[in-house]
């Protein structure tokens, strides 16, 4: 059985998910950077051990998933301050996220626009 692999490419206008190998043709998912409305950090417990996530929102309403078994994941968090401007750095809520295991720890990473948020 092959299995899917998936890697993040981005660059300071956006970025995508292409998912290589498996049985099918490769698909890709694409978004733009100044269509991001909010990004969120969070744990998926795998039973043995968690997965970290982000969920970034697009202004269409579509939900695109990453996490950090993605190829292209580290360089990518270290870029986002730099794609989103007031996104909060990898250092800050890397913790957050992380401890205590085992529990999802959701947290906002970036809010376009916070004040309009209840």
């Amino acid at each position: 059985m092959r299995t899917i692999e998936q890697a993040i490419v981005h660059d300071a206008t956006g970025f995508a998910v292409d998912d290589v190998g498996g049985f099918t043709a490769a698909h890709r998912v694409e978004g733009e950077w100044r269509d991001v409305t909010n990004a969120m950090a969070w744990k998926r417990d795998l039973l043995v051990t968690d997965r970290v996530c982000l969920a970034l929102w697009l202004r269409d309403g579509r939900c695109i998933e990453l996490h950090e078994e993605m190829a292209g994941w580290p360089s990518l968090l270290e870029q986002l301050p730099a794609y989103l401007p007031g996104c909060r750095a990898v250092t800050a809520w890397w913790p957050e996220v992380v401890a205590p295991a085992f529990a999802a720890n959701p947290t906002v990473v970036y809010d376009r626009e916070p004040a309009h948020r209840e």
